[in-house]
């Protein structure tokens, strides 16, 4: 017989902690395909080759080298009815020529991904959506992250410490679990209007501004009489606190 250890909050750490409340509920729902035997799917097998024709709806994820941009490799990941599909072409293979673009285009930190999409595809998509940005929304007290919000929504196990041991497997369950974390996500903003309202309208126009990076200008007198104040501040609450615990303090240490 096969004992099997499903780890996860206990519920009385809700009380304690009630943003956790929903990483909980996703829990116990995981727990119960888990005794269906429908989580977790196995890998799915990997192609090294750009797909074509590409569906309406794909997701996007890059490897690249994060000092000179240079790109590694690049991951489309989407699934056909429910077969997923996976595909993870090496910079050295890729061919710069343009290529149909699907629809629309998922991504997980979609100022990351951004740069190479006209490298890819010839040019930039109709309409994109980005996991992180939908997660933020919806969750502002819970981590963004592509491997917290995996644990959650993926489809299958954990795949994060693979970068070095298996690289194709770890770029290429990086765009189908953002594939898999979006279709949850888009069900979470269709039942609330308002945080489908605020990702639509708020937080998506922002990633052009992001993206060029725009100068600000600083005032020196106004920075240097600020760090001024603010070193003041900090003798003051070191002797403060020197005084109640009765032993040295060092404030700008802590």
């Amino acid at each position: 017989a096969h004992n099997n250890v499903f780890i996860s909050y206990h519920p009385a750490f809700a009380w304690r902690a009630h943003w956790m409340k929903p990483v909980m509920r996703m829990d116990w729902m995981r727990l119960g395909r888990l005794l269906r035997g429908t989580w977790p799917e196995p890998f799915p097998p990997i192609s090294q080759n750009h797909p074509s024709p590409l569906p309406a709806s794909i997701a996007f994820d890059t490897e690249y080298n994060p000092w000179t941009r240079e790109l590694h490799r690049y991951s489309i990941g989407y699934r056909h009815y429910d077969d997923a599909r996976v595909f993870v072409i090496e910079a050295s293979d890729m061919i710069v020529s343009p290529r149909p673009m699907p629809t629309n285009i998922i991504m997980q930190n979609a100022e990351a991904d951004w740069p190479y999409l006209t490298s890819v595809f010839g040019h930039i998509p109709e309409t994109w959506d980005d996991t992180m940005f939908a997660h933020s929304v919806l969750y502002g007290t819970l981590r963004h992250s592509l491997d917290f919000m995996g644990s959650l929504y993926a489809r299958h196990n954990r795949w994060k410490h693979l970068q070095q041991s298996d690289p194709l497997v770890y770029s290429g369950m990086d765009a189908l679990a953002t594939y898999d974390i979006w279709q949850q996500l888009a069900r979470e903003l269709h039942r609330d209007p308002a945080s489908r309202d605020l990702y639509e309208h708020e937080l998506k126009p922002l990633l052009p501004h992001v993206m060029a990076r725009p100068s600000v200008r600083l005032n020196a007198m106004h920075i240097a009489e600020a760090a001024q104040e603010l070193e003041r501040e900090q003798q003051v609450i070191e002797q403060r606190g020197q005084a109640v615990a009765g032993w040295p303090l060092n404030v700008s240490s802590a």
